[in-house]
């Protein structure tokens, strides 16, 4: 089987919709027919044979049907992503439907005040385009969402679906008035949540596509109306030229002057560490070790209980080695006020002690959301440490 190469496109903005996510090209204009058809001509020139279409505003492109056409002439598989399936036209997305390949609904996990009424909607349109067309869900994650349970989640099982997206947050065509801090969700974070969704198996959904916001940062573009093509970095978009009017040769040039503002590979982060502990022997020996990995940065050391718990709420290390009986705040009060605070900006947490009663490890894996490592003898002073945070690394980096 040839293997899919995607480019997206947001073919249309339309000026009159409030869009999130997408207003910072709001006024962009658009280009004729003609002009669409030489870009899928350039498209496919390149190798390019999958076109996602951005937003159900494509339905209101004028002549969407006949470049529908002519991209399936050409070879292409063509894909629908719906940011609004209850405000969109459903005459037009009949008349198109028979030259969409893939129809994909976007849905936002947390609605504590759910519609069941949309639900019901929704349920009857999969119903109905499902012998028409692969239906897939696309959900993306941001620091909202955290506990899934309490989200309409639990309600996708009943939705025949072929694939469930669980995308990263990404800045997709983002508005400068917003703070993407308020969204974002860290490689880590976002895994964690996959895998506790993933083990519910749901019997209507074949399978996930877990992507995440720094493999698609790093390589992800969009073309724009007008043809310009934007690339994503952490804070807003890059415009890295125009499709018509530049060859790939200046594209490509640059991408390549810009890449330095896309996000970096997670590999290439480094971890931040706090180190937690009285004990000043120990503490030298931590950071002795630690400090012959490259990939480490000791955003710094405390010595109690409230310290610690004010420097993680400040710093938020990606990583604490946690001494657990402070004489001023416990690990157990530590961790779990953490919990209850930082939710998906929670560190890692490895606890040095010489006992903790199963009760506490049970809450505070429970409360963390696994984010309790390991549990490490206070007495231990060889090279557990280091490969702590070698066994992290690896599974952080993994993709």
């Amino acid at each position: 089987m040839k293997r899919e190469k995607t480019i997206c496109w947001l073919l249309k903005i339309d000026k009159t919709q409030d869009i999130r996510f997408c207003k910072k090209y709001k006024n962009t204009n658009e280009l004729s027919l003609a002009e669409n058809k030489i870009i899928i001509d350039k498209l496919t020139n390149e190798g390019i044979n999958k076109i996602c279409w951005i937003g159900d505003e494509a339905l209101y492109y004028p002549t969407f049907i006949e470049l529908l056409k002519y991209a399936n002439k050409k070879g292409v598989k063509c894909e629908l992503l719906f940011n609004n399936l209850f405000n969109c036209d459903m005459r037009m997305l009949n008349k198109i439907i028979d030259y969409i390949d893939v129809l994909t609904i976007n849905i936002y996990l947390i609605t504590d005040k759910a519609n069941i009424e949309k639900y019901k909607y929704m349920t009857d349109f999969l119903s109905y385009y499902q012998n028409k067309v692969q239906i897939n869900v696309l959900s993306m994650i941001t620091n909202h969402i955290v506990e899934y349970y309490n989200s309409n989640i639990m309600r996708l099982p009943s939705l025949k679906i072929d694939t469930w997206i669980i995308l990263g947050f990404m800045p997709i065509l983002l508005d400068e008035n917003i703070d993407i801090k308020k969204y974002f969700v860290s490689k880590i974070n976002y895994r964690q949540f996959y895998y506790s969704v993933d083990f519910l198996h749901f019997k209507n959904i074949e399978h996930f596509l877990a992507l995440t916001e720094y493999s698609i940062s790093r390589y992800y573009s969009i073309i724009l109306p007008n043809g310009d093509i934007a690339a994503i970095n952490e804070v807003n978009s890059i415009i890295i030229g125009n499709i018509l009017n530049d060859t790939k040769e200046q594209i490509d040039k640059n991408y390549r002057n810009k890449k330095k503002y896309i996000i970096p590979k997670q590999s290439e982060q480094k971890i931040n560490i706090l180190i937690a502990s009285s004990n000043n022997k120990l503490v030298n020996f931590i950071k002795t070790q630690i400090k012959t990995l490259k990939y480490v940065n000791i955003i710094g050391i405390t010595k109690s209980g409230k310290d610690t718990y004010s420097k993680i709420l400040s710093e938020k290390p990606e990583m604490v080695f946690l001494q657990y009986n402070f004489k001023d705040l416990s690990g157990y009060d530590i961790i779990t006020n953490l919990a209850e605070k930082m939710q998906l900006e929670l560190p890692i947490f490895n606890v040095i002690s010489k006992k903790i009663s199963d009760g506490e490890l049970m809450q505070m894996i429970t409360k963390t959301n696994s984010k309790l490592n390991t549990w490490i003898s206070s007495n231990n002073y060889n090279d557990r440490y280091l490969d702590i945070i070698k066994q992290y690394k690896i599974f952080r980096d993994k993709d």
